[in-house]
């Protein structure tokens, strides 16, 4: 079941955020348009949970493995279910890459 959140009140909260940490909005809208895999370990526990989501749907039960304390999104198949915008990013590729580039390297 889809939930957001959000910390902005007015549009002049905007010029406030100094982290580009990943939103539950972002999470949720990422879900529609490709294939989502979440692997997560909080402090408290000794197993980590590992989850895929295919069209905003948990796949299967979460599975408990080893891993990491924190979380590790992966992102695959991107516009897979939205053809016209997988070709707009395949022919504009490299300026995409810059603009990543270019904030990872802030």
């Amino acid at each position: 079941e889809r939930f957001t959140t959000s910390k902005l009140k007015s549009y002049n909260d905007l010029t406030s955020i100094n982290t580009y940490g990943f939103r539950g909005e972002a999470l949720a809208s990422m879900s529609y348009i490709s294939n989502i895999t979440i692997t997560t370990r909080t402090n408290q526990s000794s197993y980590a949970y590992k989850a895929k989501y295919i069209n905003s749907k948990l796949v299967d039960a979460p599975k408990l493995l080893a891993g990491n304390i924190g979380t590790i999104i992966s992102i695959e198949n991107m516009f897979y279910n939205m053809i016209n915008r997988r070709q707009a990013c395949i022919k504009s590729s490299n300026e995409i890459y810059k603009s990543i580039l270019d904030i990872v390297m802030k």
